[in-house]
């Protein structure tokens, strides 16, 4: 759990899983030597008996190391095995979210008490982060202020390095989103629609995606190949950048999207000179996710997203240009 994934393993030697891999070793050898052998009776005298009742030193010493070394074994297996779920995305991260936003935010909500062990009581952070795993939609949870035994899971999407406004009843919480390039970026475009001046383009990078509220996306006011860049302030290898899309309502309005990258900034709003990172035909589902991705990283400061609009219908007087030629987008994660 980000930092604290390190720890599980010595966590775990105070859980029954720990105590099991601890036990595991002379729980075999007691089995595998009370175990009966067969005997080739027409070979008897060359059969020696599993058993030594000698109980030498050097044997019990023998014993004791065999038994060290499986112990270690097993426990080896354990810490390689965490790691590699905190390899494949089991890494969290620390934030803090206001109850407000937590509440306003989120599609789906769960809630859960942490098992109470009396044998051993496990971090409510591990226990906590495989319940939500286990949830496909969740990607946010956080503790209960009055009781660290109490979990609250959310369909939220919050940046790794969010930082909370507000001050006012302010959440733990732990997020699995990976760290996030466009979040302290700076960003210019197409202007927001007037009527809607709060649908701004500092919505995209405020580390915070809230479902239900198209208020904290982004809506263009230009008709005609609407635009954004993003400046990162440097050079980073990019090899993913993903987009949260609107609701059904506004599905068109996510259509021919086209992101570049480069190193060298153009002020043009024709950024064919940038190298061609995705493309996106449209139109979009219901709050869809969409992931560009690249094997290979491509090193880029800038990054630069236009929708290509359709020309008979990009006009002022086209058919119902507001629904097929203005910009929408509710989140945007540039990520290494």
């Amino acid at each position: 759990v980000g930092d604290d994934v390190t720890s599980l393993p010595f966590r775990l030697l105070g859980t029954p899983v720990g105590i099991l891999a601890l036990i595991m070793p002379f729980t075999l050898r007691v089995v595998v030597e009370d175990t009966p052998r067969s005997v080739d009776e027409s070979n008897f005298d060359a059969y020696l008996p599993y058993r030594d009742y000698s109980h030498s030193p050097e044997l019990v010493i023998m014993k004791i190391k065999q038994i060290i070394i499986t112990t270690l074994i097993v426990y080896v297996m354990i810490i390689v095995f965490t790691c590699i779920a905190a390899k494949q995305g089991d890494l969290w991260s620390s934030v803090k979210i206001a109850y407000v936003n937590l509440n306003l935010g989120s599609l789906q909500q769960d809630s859960m008490q942490s098992p109470q062990n009396t044998f051993s009581k496990p971090s409510p952070i591990h226990i906590c982060h495989i319940y939500c795993s286990a949830l496909q939609w969740c990607n946010v949870w956080c503790i209960d202020p009055s009781s660290d035994s109490i979990c609250y899971f959310y369909e939220l999407y919050v940046v790794s390095g969010y930082q909370e406004t507000s001050n006012t009843n302010v959440y733990s919480c732990y997020t699995r989103s990976p760290k996030d390039y466009a979040i302290g970026a700076t960003i210019e475009g197409s202007p927001p629609h007037p009527t809607y001046p709060n649908r701004m383009l500092e919505n995209l990078i405020d580390g915070f995606y809230r479902h239900p509220n198209v208020n904290f996306c982004y809506y263009s006011s230009d008709f005609y190949n609407p635009w954004f860049k993003l400046d990162l302030g440097r050079v980073i290898p990019i090899t993913r950048i993903m987009f949260i899309l609107p609701n059904s309502i506004h599905s068109l309005k996510y259509i021919n999207i086209e992101v570049r990258v480069g190193k060298e900034n153009v002020t043009e709003s024709n950024f064919s000179s940038q190298k061609l990172f995705g493309f996106f035909p449209g139109p979009s589902a219901k709050n869809q996710v969409v992931i560009m991705e690249n094997e290979e990283p491509v090193h880029a400061r800038y990054v630069t997203v236009q929708r290509w609009s359709d020309v008979t219908l990009c006009t002022p007087t086209g058919s119902n240009p507001d629904h097929f030629c203005r910009f929408m987008l509710c989140h945007i994660e540039i990520n290494s």
